[in-house]
């Protein structure tokens, strides 16, 4: 199951709890703080420390150029969304079949404050978010905002890009790319996003159903919290952590594979160490055979200039034509 991803990240701010209003560069570590506290409490990390040395998934690429929009007060960034942004994020249930759409407080965080017709580079600083930049040679290219209303809900049936793009009541379908009714309980189904809240799709033939929680019987071999797994005895368990008994990479958490030497979930391997499985434990690092490597090995994320074919490869979290680079702030 998809899990909520993740309150536009690039847009949003906050203090992981404390009701404190933040800046827009104080960022990246309060939403790391956020994450990692989700990851503990629902047992995929043993505490937050572990966490945010980790590579958790969570990759957070920051834009020069909404940075320097903010500053420059074309677009209005709420330092107290941003909070209880991140506040309820971190505070989110572990039942993945409640977890839907980002936090009410997250759609406030940023507003674009260029009207229809206005000089924009990005589409955040526009109050309809859609800026029209025409293709040039230069780094950063001048559009116009198309619209002067800021984005509403769509109803079913119009296009959609995130669950959050459509009304109350409906999901973002992504094979038609369309808002949707949440699928009944009972009817078929072959995703559990497109369930109604509180269901997972599950069973044979799949349909939207109630998943199990911790020590209940999982007939499907699915469980309905983040962290759990259906164990050997046929009930749901708590996934494990290093140093917990394992019979296979199932019976831990994700970010602990089972070492099948020691028959122990353990930490993935570190930097220069091999990544058979493609997988690498240290935050910033990549595994080379995502670049083709026959002998893959954990590797740092690159500096501006190292071969890349992914973010998650280089430092500044850009890739552009092959290369690691930093963008220039468009204002």
């Amino acid at each position: 199951m998809r899990r909520w991803i993740l309150i536009a990240m690039a847009a949003c701010s906050g203090d992981g709890g404390n009701g404190s209003s933040l800046t827009f560069e104080q960022y990246e570590a309060e939403a790391t703080s956020a994450d990692c506290a989700y990851l503990t409490k629902c047992g995929l990390f043993p505490d937050t420390a572990t966490c945010a040395q980790a590579n958790n998934g969570l990759i957070i690429v920051s834009d020069p150029s909404l940075s320097e929009a903010i500053e420059m007060g074309r677009v209005a960034f709420d330092g107290n969304d941003a909070a209880a942004c991140l506040a309820a994020f971190s505070n989110e249930s572990c039942d993945q079949t409640m977890v839907r759409v980002s936090p009410a407080a997250c759609a406030d965080v940023i507003a674009g404050t260029v009207g229809s017709g206005g000089i924009c580079a990005i589409g955040e600083e526009c109050i309809s978010q859609v800026c029209d930049v025409p293709s040039c040679q230069e780094a950063c290219c001048q559009g116009t905002c198309v619209g002067g209303i800021a984005p509403t809900p769509q109803p079913t049936g119009a296009s959609c890009s995130t669950d959050e793009s459509c009304v109350t009541g409906d999901y973002c379908d992504f094979q038609t790319a369309t808002c949707q009714p949440y699928i009944a309980a009972g009817s078929a189904c072959t995703d559990s996003f497109a369930c109604v809240p509180g269901y997972g799709c599950a069973g044979t033939p799949l349909v939207c159903k109630t998943l199990p929680g911790t020590g209940a019987a999982c007939p499907d071999n699915t469980c309905a919290n983040i962290g759990e797994h259906c164990g050997s005895a046929g009930t749901c368990v708590k996934d494990g952590l290093p140093n917990d008994s394992c019979a296979s990479n199932s019976d831990c958490s994700q970010y602990f594979p089972c070492d099948l030497s020691t028959m122990k979930c353990a930490q993935g391997p570190s930097v220069g160490e091999p990544c058979p499985e493609g997988a690498c434990f240290d935050a910033n690092t990549f595994c080379t055979d995502e670049l083709g490597s026959a002998s893959p090995v954990c590797a740092p994320a690159g500096s501006d200039g190292a071969t890349c074919n992914a973010t998650n490869q280089c430092i500044s979290g850009y890739c552009d034509n092959g290369l690691c680079d930093t963008p220039a702030a468009c204002d």
